[in-house]
């Protein structure tokens, strides 16, 4: 029987390696997944803790004994599963919102609530709140649409809501995990026998105390731990950390794959280059796309020509983008963009030139936990300086 359902949709060769590590019981206690983003880094994490907790419900992500950290922004996540149900009212859709919804109360298990400041703890009981609506979703019971209406309501009054950022931030300003909340951990991970499993998202943009602190739990793991890592640039771990895990490896998943999994849970037959287009797209309102689009179509304009449009129509311009916080689909949008202008006017160079600057940047961003307005700017200023230069 498959330990890693979900994963082997998304990336087959990959889990069928995990799978056998797990069977030939040669799986460590601490092991690292890194990747690019939608690669199924974090759906492998969650298939494996709740694997080797024990626990029957992965498919709605409830157990006690996983804890999950993560660096992630699920807003445009949380949004789109709402209106996918709210449009459908499906058991996939409602799936969904459930899942969605439990990777961020994963964040917030009580064995850990000592390492919040005492003014975040009203977090935990707006969590538990959210948590007791997700258990009537989850219910395999037909529901009315009385109830369905019912619970969407009181659902996206709470997601609607101020707390709801502070929920997501975890009520503090840095969303990388801290010193404070390692030792919370390690704590928690010896306060009993069972199997228990913490995930750690981009551990690399943590501080170094908190690397240092988590790096002995990894010297001298509690009996009945896992530790998952889960990391988009690993190099910028500490050597000492990346000696004591279990590296695997995620690729890209390409657009086939992608089509075909939203196609399968979803039954919906538009075709997304990535996941991130997917929900950019059932998260927005048609005018929030058409400005996005509108605003990748006048970045293109800029990087082909190399200009810099004058301070204040720069930041407007980038105001307009930041706000979708979709910075891959961004630069999916722009080098479409580029490619139509080259079938027009036929320059290859410059298009390919404005075209691997945006990349570039983009990737930079990526693995130095840039800001995506200051990527943004940087590609167009590279390219305004390259073109002075010549």
């Amino acid at each position: 029987m498959a330990h890693l359902y979900n994963l082997a949709m998304m990336q087959n060769r990959l889990s069928k390696e995990i799978e056998s590590t797990i069977d030939s019981s040669l799986m460590p206690q601490s092991i690292l997944f890194s990747g690019p983003r939608g690669s199924g880094r974090l759906t492998a994490a969650l298939d494996y803790a709740f694997y080797f907790t024990g626990s029957g419900k992965r498919d709605v992500l409830s157990s006690s004994n996983v804890i999950v950290f993560l660096s992630r922004d699920l807003r445009s996540e949380i949004k789109c599963a709402m209106n996918l149900f709210f449009r459908s009212r499906t058991r996939s859709s409602r799936l969904y919102l459930v899942e969605t919804l439990r990777k961020l109360l994963l964040g917030y298990n009580g064995g850990i609530s000592e390492a919040f400041p005492s003014s975040s703890l009203s977090l935990f009981a707006l969590a538990g709140e959210i948590d007791m609506i997700l258990l009537e979703l989850e219910d395999d019971r037909a529901l009315s649409e009385k109830e369905l209406g019912d619970i969407s309501s009181r659902l996206k009054k709470i997601v609607d809501s101020d707390q709801m950022s502070g929920l997501i931030k975890r009520g503090r300003k840095q969303s990388e995990i801290n010193i404070e909340e390692v030792r919370a951990v390690q704590r928690w991970l010896g306060s009993s026998s069972e199997n228990k499993a913490v995930i750690i998202e981009n551990l690399e943009d943590a501080t170094d105390g908190a690397m240092n602190s988590l790096l002995k739990l990894l010297e001298e793991p509690y009996e009945g731990a896992s530790i998952i890592l889960v990391s988009q640039n690993p190099h910028r771990l500490l050597v000492t950390i990346l000696s004591r895990v279990r590296h695997f490896r995620f690729g890209s998943i390409n657009p086939d794959r992608v089509e075909s999994l939203i196609k399968s849970r979803f039954n919906i037959y538009e075709r997304y280059p990535s996941f991130d287009a997917f929900i950019f797209s059932l998260s927005s309102s048609k005018e929030a796309k058409e400005d996005f689009e509108g605003a990748a179509e006048e970045f293109a304009s800029y990087l082909l020509s190399s200009s810099l449009p004058p301070s204040a129509i720069r930041i407007e311009l980038i105001d307009r983008i930041d706000r979708a916080s979709s910075p891959r689909y961004f630069a999916f949008l722009v080098e479409e963009r580029i490619r139509e202008s080259l079938k027009s006017d036929g320059n290859r160079e410059m298009a390919d030139s404005a075209a691997k600057r945006l990349r570039d940047w983009i990737g930079r961003m990526e693995e130095f936990n840039l800001p995506f307005r200051a990527a943004l700017d940087g590609a167009l200023r590279e390219g305004f300086k390259c073109r002075i230069k010549c």
